[in-house]
């Protein structure tokens, strides 16, 4: 499952799919406007060290292609004017975060890129937020928008606590707007217990949990390590972070296109 699933999905419902779907979808699609930027900020961490470099750059391109497509699609998909205004907001200090991702000699531009993140992450959030309460004036139940919330979430903090871990490495403060590393493990693993705790008619796929608990231990264990060499960095532990990231995306997107469709 990857990001071009998700646009071939928008263009082919039809119109009369998306009305019945646009509460769930609204708020999906405003969650992923995060998970994207947050991509691309691990992606040139990654440039930055010399991860699979050809292969990150590339990544890089095609992330930022696929937010700037995300964007024009919800300013027609937004059903709300003050949704609108929000989504409006983001255009300025996407550009700001985007210039950043692109200048050469990433490794001199990790905080001219966090600083520009940090900006833009707010103004995202705050779209969110927005999309919640619409959900819910919609119809859906608090639990529903809550469930709908910790996928994404999950999601999310699969790269947020690589990025953090990272940014550790390299001598940087390792916190991304109001989440530190610390507090990014905590609050993944309390919503792990959480899922766990809904019944399978509802989450509607044990398996996706179980190899979940699998990849995330692993994730887990190199980032949470004491032993943190900042001159040395082992370039195959960092491999295998990205690994283990890309593995917990996909699978916390299969249960959240469960939530979402079935």
């Amino acid at each position: 499952m990857n990001k071009y699933f998700f646009i071939v999905l928008i263009s082919v419902l039809p119109k009369f799919i998306l009305a019945q779907l646009s509460a769930k979808e609204v708020l999906f699609r405003c969650q992923q406007q995060i998970l994207i930027c947050q991509k691309l900020h691990l992606t040139h961490l990654s440039i930055a060290q010399r991860l699979n470099t050809r292969q990150q750059v590339q990544a890089l391109k095609n992330d930022i292609l696929f937010f700037e497509d995300e964007l024009d699609e919800l300013e027609v998909l937004l059903p709300t004017l003050a949704m609108q205004e929000e989504s409006m907001k983001l255009v300025g200090a996407w550009s700001r975060f985007k210039k950043k991702l692109q200048e050469s000699r990433p490794k001199r531009q990790i905080l001219e890129v966090l600083i520009a993140y940090n900006e833009l992450l707010p103004l995202m959030e705050n779209l969110l937020i927005k999309a919640e309460d619409y959900a819910m004036n919609q119809g859906l139940s608090e639990e529903e928008v809550g469930l709908i919330n910790i996928m994404g979430e999950q999601v999310l903090l699969a790269y947020v606590i690589p990025t953090c871990y990272m940014l550790k490495c390299l001598s940087y403060s390792p916190t991304i707007g109001k989440r530190s590393l610390t507090k990014s493990i905590i609050q993944y693993e309390k919503n792990l217990k959480i899922l766990l705790t809904y019944p399978n008619e509802i989450i509607k796929s044990e398996n996706e949990l179980r190899n979940t608990l699998i990849e995330w231990a692993a994730l887990e264990s190199i980032c949470t390590s004491r032993k943190i060499n900042k001159k040395k960095k082992n370039k195959a532990e960092l491999i295998s972070i990205v690994k283990h990231t890309q593995a917990l995306e996909s699978l916390g997107k299969e249960l959240l296109i469960k939530q979402l469709y079935y």
